[in-house]
């Protein structure tokens, strides 16, 4: 490793992007304790290099997609939990009044993620919430 980037432009961008992963991790409980679950479906997910997992602790839901390739992917995804979905690593491409079940479009960059937290989990929509 050279560690004369750490301190360049490249080195600072990288520091910033690894804190923005860790951000989610010391903030939601979901992300340190708790279920998950891998989205292993091979023809929506993995064939497009598409990582997706999940991650719940009580009534916290967090979705993670990773993109190992380099093309931007845009994929179908059924949030378990309706609500106002917050993109939690740069603040765009929000999701607003996904219902619990439907089917909503991701778009996750190339070589990036997107780290997605329902924002007001006191009204989700969730059918299996509800039973709660």
């Amino acid at each position: 490793m050279r560690w004369d980037y750490f301190y360049g432009p490249v080195g600072k961008a990288v520091v910033a992007l690894v804190r923005k992963f860790l951000t989610p991790r010391r903030d939601r409980p979901q992300f340190r304790r708790g279920d998950y679950h891998f989205h292993n479906d091979w023809g929506r997910y993995q064939s497009k290099g598409l990582l997706p997992f999940s991650r719940r602790h009580g009534t916290e839901f967090s979705l993670a997609a990773l993109n190992f390739g380099d093309q931007e992917q845009t994929v179908p995804f059924a949030f378990p939990d309706g609500g106002d979905y917050r993109e939690e690593l740069h603040g765009n491409d929000d999701l607003a009044g996904v219902a619990g079940g439907a089917e909503r479009w991701l778009t996750v960059p190339g070589n990036y993620g997107r780290i997605s937290d329902v924002e007001d989990v006191a009204q989700a929509t969730s059918p299996a919430l509800q039973q709660r």
